[in-house]
């Protein structure tokens, strides 16, 4: 999917336009654009991530280096969450609360992909940016795994919240300032460089009860959300959809037509029928989310063909290889020397 079909809700990038002009940019023009003077940009409102990459470029090309992901994060608040951070404040159990960021996670943005990952004694919290350039999706993680650990603590309080270890899938800064905020921020050991941006904690959080719980607000509140949701569903297409299914159930190996069909409550046939309507097949569709994850893997990480192999679905290196080059006219290697020359 072009990243021009994707979008990010309105609150996020209210929230960056808030920190550049906090940080001598004029953006008055842009606050202008995003609505600061319109009530009808709400925080279930979206806007494409163009916006946001452009801003972006912006801030970088003057501020070469700032991390402003990061300074977002230490500085965000449960309502740029729209009603998900509603939700998550009416949650008993932290367990709670992440089964609401992976359920409504769709409310946030088209191109961020979340999943709870159980491992034995912990918990990892994984969090993947399908969409954008190289410098939209460092400061997407910064600000997406930041974002989480804060409103966590939020919540937690006054437990305390303990990480064994952050991974990012993106570079370690060159400004030593950088490092040591992040540091400050996560208060755990982290990691760059790494096959899968996310958050690892004791299995024994899980079982935190939140002291400003409400169940009976909480029903309200994800009847509303589901509503939302299913609102954002219709406005997609089907290719859309399946797209954003594939996402989300594409862990090793990606779904086959029938496991997707099923997810949409149709037979395999129907979603056949359905594609071929679109003059889409299934298969460019999985091709489709493979190619954003190749893109990631190689520009982002650092792992061997191997295990990107792996990761993406192909039973050897020589397949992703052939794979890679029938689709792009490149090899991966070629592919991540060229991307790392223009950064």
């Amino acid at each position: 999917m072009d990243d021009n079909d994707n979008w990010v809700a309105a609150p996020h990038l209210q929230h960056l336009a808030r920190t550049a002009q906090a940080n001598g940019l004029d953006v008055d023009q842009w606050l202008l654009q995003l609505g600061k003077n319109n009530p009808a940009i709400g925080a279930e409102a979206t806007l494409p991530i163009s916006m946001l990459e452009e801003l972006l470029e912006q801030l970088d090309r003057r501020f070469p280096g700032y991390p402003f992901g990061l300074v977002m994060a230490e500085n965000i608040q449960p309502a740029a969450f729209g009603v998900l951070g509603y939700l998550s404040q009416s949650c008993t159990r932290f367990a709670d609360v992440l089964d609401v960021i992976v359920r409504y996670n769709g409310l946030l943005s088209s191109f961020g992909n979340s999943k709870v990952v159980h491992l034995p004694g912990r918990v990892r919290v994984d969090w993947e940016c399908l969409a954008g350039s190289p410098l939209f999706r460092r400061h997407a993680y910064d600000y997406v795994l930041g974002s989480f650990i804060v409103l966590a603590r939020t919540l937690l309080q006054p437990a305390p919240l303990a990480l064994l270890e952050v991974n990012f899938s993106h570079h370690a800064p060159e400004n030593q300032d950088t490092r040591l905020r992040l540091q400050q921020l996560f208060q755990s050991p982290v990691y760059f460089d790494q096959p899968q941006a996310g958050i690892c904690f004791d299995r024994a959080l899980m079982d935190q009860s939140l002291s400003h719980g409400d169940l009976s607000i909480k029903m309200t509140l994800a009847q509303h959300a589901d509503l939302l949701m299913q609102q954002r569903q219709q406005n997609m297409t089907l290719p859309q959809t399946i797209m954003r299914l594939v996402r989300t159930m594409f862990i090793d190996s990606p779904p086959s037509l029938e496991e997707v069909a099923d997810q949409l409550g149709m037979s395999g046939r129907t979603l056949h029928r359905r594609l071929d309507s679109h003059n889409i097949k299934f298969r460019s569709l999985i091709d489709e989310v493979r190619m954003e994850r190749a893109s990631d893997l190689l520009l982002n990480g650092r792992q061997p063909l191997e295990m990107a192999a792996f990761q993406l679905g192909f039973q050897s290196r020589q397949s992703l290889i052939r794979w890679f080059k029938k689709r792009t006219g490149l090899t991966p290697g070629e592919y991540r020397q060229r991307g790392n020359s223009k950064s």
